[in-house]
């Protein structure tokens, strides 16, 4: 009923599909396919029981290799499906995997399923093509400044990409707001008359870094509904 309200023609839809290994998700596949009698954009998160056939009636498949391997121990056929539809990057609940995007990014290179600039693009350029956001996706005029800058331990394009993590990060701008930045620039910002008050200090494997919003508070919060959380991160008890 909600896929085919007829109120949302235009809407796009995101559902886990084909979540499994045995006949009966690959057949839930199909069961939604006709069921999407306004041949509304479907997304498919996981697609593990898809086959090329079904990937032509889907807009994209939602691509979790970690937690499809920890759950199934086997993640989606990506090398026949992208020839077939979109292919975008996911992560999927931190419940069924890692914390930090590269371990997951590393898991799926090392499957050898999409190139390396097939798998960048999953999380840059085909996103923004599959979604009608072309304000986005690139470093590019007239794109929004969606920008990360990292420092940088190898010399190849893509071995410093994928050999990142979240310590790494220096600078990330999200539509040309600062939203994060390491200790070390600091000072250069603050010589700008840059806001800092509005970011509190967290330290991530030994490295310093400065969240946008109260992200101590955010973690408190947290622990009152789940008091066995465990963050990936560390709040600071000194703001500078």
């Amino acid at each position: 009923l909600k896929l085919n309200n007829p109120f949302h023609i235009k809407q796009s839809y995101v559902i886990h599909a084909g979540e499994g290994i045995d006949e009966a998700a690959h057949k839930e596949i199909d069961k939604l396919i006709k069921a999407n009698y306004f041949h509304k954009s479907l997304f498919a998160v996981h697609g593990v029981a898809m086959d090329e056939e079904q990937a032509k009636s889907f807009k994209a498949v939602i691509w979790c290799p970690v937690s499809n391997f920890f759950l199934l121990n086997k993640t989606a056929d990506i090398q026949r499906l992208k020839t077939k539809t979109r292919i975008l990057f996911g992560t999927d609940s931190t419940l069924t995997a890692d914390w930090n995007l590269w371990n997951h990014l590393r898991v799926a290179r090392n499957t050898g399923l999409m190139n390396d600039q097939e798998l960048y693009q999953s999380l840059t350029k085909t996103p923004s093509l599959a979604w009608n956001q072309n304000n986005i996706g690139a470093i590019a005029m007239n794109k929004n400044a969606d920008i990360i800058i990292a420092k940088i331990t190898q010399n190849n394009h893509f071995d410093t990409f994928y050999s990142l993590n979240p310590e790494s990060l220096q600078l990330v701008l999200h539509q040309g707001q600062i939203r994060l930045f390491d200790e070390e620039i600091k000072d250069q910002l603050m010589d700008s008359n840059f806001k800092i008050a509005s970011f509190s200090p967290i330290t991530i494997h030994g490295k310093r870094k400065y969240i946008y919003g109260n992200m101590g508070q955010l973690m408190d919060e947290i622990s009152t509904y789940y008091s066995e959380s465990h963050f990936p991160i560390n709040k600071c008890t000194t703001a500078f």
